[in-house]
C-alpha cells in the first residue's frame, strides 16, 4: 500500500470502542494526561484525597433531581430496565444494580448509572465489574483522570479479564498515554483472541499515530471476526483514506451501510482533506439519500463556504495592504 501524510483533521469515527465488555457497553474520551494510580501486593490504590474531592465536586455539579416524567418514559421504553430497577427495589443485589447501571449507560443517563455502579461496589467491594463500569462514567464524562483509580481496582480484582485491561486502554489513551493503551489492548488480546473490540481500539490508535499500514491490517482483522464490527468498518475507510486511497476508503464505507450514512462519512474524508468540492457533492448525496439527516445540509453548507473562500485570490500586500 502507497503511503501519504496523515489527515490534517480527522471529524469522523467512532473512536476506542470498548466493544464486547458486560451487556454491551461502549465509550470514548479525550482530557489532559495524568499519572496512574498504582496497585500493591496488598490491595488496589484507594486513590489520592485530591482525586476524592474532585469526584465529589464534580457529583455535586452534575447532581440534578429526578424527573419522574422521564424516569416513566424510559422504563417504558426499555421493560429490561423497569424489570432491573424492580429487582433493585424488592431485593437489592449488585448483580442487579450492575444490570441497572448497564442499562442506563446503554440510554446514557450516566448518573444514574453511576449510582448503581456505585451501590454494586459498596455491596460487593472486590466486584470488578462494579469498578469498571465506575471508571468508564468518569471516561464517559471525559474525565478520565478521575476514571484511572476505579479502572486500576478493576485489573486487580480481576487480572485475568480482557474487558478490564481493553477499558484501562480506553482510559490510558484518552490521558495521552499511547504506549500504555497499546499495552493494556495487547493484553486484552492476548486474554481473548476474539477480543474484537480491543482490535478495532488498536486499529483506531494505530492510524492516530500515523502507523497506516498496520491501522489497516488490524482493522480487517476485526472486521474478518465480526464483519457487522461499523466502528472498525469506519476505521478502516479512515485508514485507507489516510493514505490516499480513497476509493478503498469509499467502499468501506460503503460495506454495510445505507447511502446517506457512506455518502455523509465520505464527505467528512473529503472535507479533512481539503477536497470541498467533492466534499459538498458527498453530503448533497446523503442529504437526498435521507432528506431528515439535517447534519448533512449543514456541513454542506460548510463546504460550500470553505469551496468559495479557498477560490478567492490571495491579497498582495504590496499592492492591496498598507505596506509602505
Amino acid at each position: 500500500m502507497r503511503t501519504a501524510p496523515a489527515l490534517s483533521l480527522v471529524l469522523v469515527a467512532v473512536v476506542a470502542t470498548t466493544g464486547c465488555a458486560a451487556r454491551g457497553r461502549t465509550a470514548a474520551a479525550t482530557a489532559a494526561p495524568a499519572p496512574a494510580t498504582t496497585a500493591g501486593p496488598e490491595g488496589p490504590a484507594d486513590g489520592s484525597l485530591h482525586e476524592y474531592i474532585a469526584k465529589v465536586r464534580h457529583l455535586s455539579s452534575a447532581a440534578r433531581p429526578a424527573s419522574p416524567t422521564a424516569a416513566t418514559t424510559l422504563e417504558g421504553r426499555d421493560p429490561e430496565l423497569a424489570a432491573a430497577l424492580l429487582h433493585v427495589q424488592v431485593s437489592p443485589s449488585a448483580e442487579w444494580h450492575l444490570v441497572a447501571g448497564g442499562l442506563y449507560r446503554q440510554h446514557s443517563v450516566l448518573d444514574a448509572a453511576y449510582r448503581h455502579y456505585n451501590a454494586a461496589a459498596k455491596l460487593q467491594p472486590r466486584n470488578a465489574e462494579a469498578y469498571d463500569g465506575l471508571a468508564r462514567i468518569w471516561r464517559d464524562w471525559g474525565l478520565p483522570r478521575l476514571a484511572v483509580g476505579d479502572a486500576v481496582r478493576a485489573r486487580f480484582y480481576a487480572p485475568e479479564s480482557p474487558v478490564v485491561h481493553n477499558t484501562f486502554g480506553t482510559i490510558m489513551q484518552a490521558l495521552g498515554r499511547t504506549a500504555d493503551a497499546r499495552r493494556a489492548y495487547e493484553r486484552a488480546r492476548q486474554l481473548d483472541n476474539r477480543a474484537t473490540y480491543a482490535l478495532n481500539n488498536l486499529c483506531y490508535l494505530s492510524f492516530v499515530e500515523g502507523r497506516v499500514e498496520a491501522a489497516v491490517e488490524q482493522c480487517r482483522a476485526a472486521l474478518a471476526l465480526d464483519p457487522t464490527l461499523k466502528t472498525a468498518r469506519h476505521n478502516l475507510a479512515l485508514a485507507y483514506a489516510a493514505s490516499g486511497e480513497i476509493g478503498l476508503a469509499q467502499a468501506a464505507f460503503a460495506e454495510g451501510a445505507d447511502v446517506a450514512e457512506a455518502s455523509f462519512n465520505l464527505g467528512i474524508v473529503y472535507m479533512a482533506g481539503r477536497n470541498y468540492q467533492a466534499a459538498t457533492a458527498a453530503f448533497d448525496a446523503a442529504s437526498r439519500a435521507r432528506p431528515t439527516l439535517n447534519l448533512a445540509r449543514e456541513r454542506a453548507r460548510q463546504s460550500r463556504g470553505l469551496s468559495h473562500a479557498a477560490a478567492q485570490p490571495v491579497p498582495n500586500p504590496l499592492v492591496d495592504g498598507d505596506a509602505k
